[in-house]
């Protein structure tokens, strides 16, 4: 059964918590780069410059 927080973030919540935790810098990066992404197309095989 899947939490309301996995369907609101899919990618971010897929990864395991231990790897989070590991290399966190903020709030929650994965979440907050998730909803900042959500309506942009990236196509595949182009490169992001993240900063």
């Amino acid at each position: 059964m899947q939490t309301q927080e996995s369907q609101s973030f899919p990618k971010a919540t897929s990864f395991g918590a231990t790897l989070v935790r590991s290399k966190i810098m903020g709030p929650n990066p994965l979440k907050l780069c998730e909803e900042l992404l959500r309506d942009v197309h990236i196509p595949c095989g182009v490169r992001v410059c993240d900063l």
